[in-house]
């Protein structure tokens, strides 16, 4: 079988999506499938065609200023790159058939047209956002391809709510459940860019606060850099009880969540947040916000792995003190559950649904 990913960014760009769509093709490819990338060159200096492991990277485009936002932040791409990153997967595509084609929903236009583009096409929709223009981009993406996948059971149910007949899975971003271990309680984390909408700041004050509110000394480690970085470092980098450890290795993260407490995660807007899966991989619970869009709530609440409240300190920090006085059924489910994350359960679900597609395409034909 050959499937061919359309995304915007890919490999050595890092995120959530980069890395998922990275672990999802060199699982497939590991079960025999061939897999192409379709991305755009977003640093100008990359190279045009390029073996990664398992998986064939076809940099259609270059755009060494595709990540720099516009119009004051107002506009996060540059639609002009968009349109031809889109016209140059529809010829790429021409030229050369995939039986299944997955459209990123970013950059949004490429899942236009999925269903010109092969005979099996999936849109992934990591988030739904609110505004009108949204909406109708979110609707011509959702129409554009024959099927839909959705990183969280919660944005399932959204699709087919708002789009009855649509043919909806939800394939989580996977991670490898054995690498990971559940060692000690040691301290608080928070790991993720250090973007405004993540509020990084919230979850450093609600550690603050904690501490003082009951006496306490939780350490938190922060992970992760960002354009907040230097502005929070001025600021709390001389409070004993928060370490900024920046980037570290694979091995580093997971010993760092093999021993920490609890995962804070303040963001108002995210789709599957890797770090949820890794954290209950470790046994570590977390604690978000109940922001509409932040799809980090309904991993948390379908898994029972810790709780969604306000954002606000006072509303953190009585979160953390709900978790610890239920804790072990948290620290359990986490455990538990995670199974369903594992990346052999998730890649063969997918291939399931991908079959099951093949075969409706085959009746509507």
């Amino acid at each position: 079988m050959k499937l061919a990913i359309i995304t915007e960014v890919y490999h050595p760009s890092v995120g959530g999506q980069e890395i998922r769509y990275q672990e999802l093709a060199e699982k497939l490819a590991a079960k025999g499938v061939e897999i192409t990338v379709l991305t755009i060159d977003y640093d100008g200096k990359l190279l045009p065609k390029e073996q990664i492991g398992p998986v064939q990277v076809e940099r259609l485009i270059v755009d060494a200023d595709y990540k720099v936002l516009l119009l004051g932040g107002r506009l996060p791409r540059n639609p002009a790159t968009i349109y031809k990153f889109t016209k140059k997967c529809r010829e790429y595509l021409k030229r050369h058939p995939q039986d299944v084609v997955i459209c990123n929903q970013w950059p949004v236009m490429p899942a236009f047209y999925g269903r010109k583009m092969g005979p099996v096409s999936i849109v992934d929709i990591c988030e739904f956002r609110s505004g009108r223009i949204w909406d109708y981009l979110e609707r011509r993406m959702m129409h554009g391809c024959g099927q839909v996948m959705t990183v969280s059971r919660a944005l399932e149910a959204q699709a087919r709510s708002r789009y009855p007949g649509l043919i909806v899975k939800t394939i989580p971003s996977g991670i490898n459940v054995h690498n990971y271990r559940d060692s000690g309680r040691n301290h608080f984390l928070f790991a993720g860019r250090l973007e405004p909408h993540k509020h990084p700041e919230m979850a450093i004050e609600a550690t603050l606060a904690f501490n003082r509110k009951f006496g306490e000394n939780a350490k938190l480690k922060i992970l992760g850099s960002g354009k907040m970085k230097e502005e929070l470092i001025a600021k709390y980098g001389g409070e004993p009880a928060i370490e900024f450890c920046g980037f570290v290795s694979d091995a580093e993260k997971i010993d760092i969540l093999a021993n920490a407490e609890l995962l804070l995660l303040p963001s108002v807007r995210e789709g599957f947040p890797r770090v949820i899966a890794e954290c209950m991989a470790s046994g570590v619970p977390t604690l978000t916000t109940d922001a509409p869009d932040n799809g980090g709530k309904d991993v948390v609440n379908d898994f029972n792995v810790g709780l969604a409240v306000p954002l606000g300190v006072d509303e953190f920090v009585e979160g953390i003190q709900a978790i610890r006085q239920n804790y072990e059924q948290y620290h359990q489910n986490c455990l538990k559950n995670c199974n369903e994350l594992d990346w052999d359960y998730v890649v063969d679900d997918f291939l399931s649904f991908v079959n099951q597609s093949k075969e409706e395409e085959v009746i509507n034909v």
